[in-house]
């Protein structure tokens, strides 16, 4: 298995490796960017991930509009063809969000 655990999707830790895989990867970024933390518990694992349980991100971090969570929900979906399709995909998402 390649890669940093907190940051890899659930099929990535099962070896099943997908393009949604790095978008995943990508919204656990940004969340980490936005809020200052990661999405999931230290040591989270795949069943974890799996429950899609997170703090949404405008109460991770209070001031940011509440569209965002629809965004990181998205990202950060336990089920790849759930996932954004692009990295474009997400940051159109993110410029309507933002203008």
């Amino acid at each position: 298995m390649i890669g940093t655990p907190a940051y890899m999707a659930p099929e990535q830790e099962l070896g099943q490796l997908k393009k949604e895989s790095d978008l995943f990867s990508l919204g656990v970024c940004l969340y980490e960017m936005l809020s200052g933390g990661n999405p999931f518990a230290p040591g989270a694992n795949y069943l974890q991930k799996m429950r899609h349980e997170f703090p949404p991100l405008s109460q991770a971090k209070p001031g940011l509009p509440k569209e965002i969570d629809r965004v990181m929900a998205t990202a950060l979906s336990p089920m790849p063809l759930q996932r954004y399709s692009s990295a474009r995909a997400l940051l159109r998402d993110l410029q309507k969000i933002l203008q």
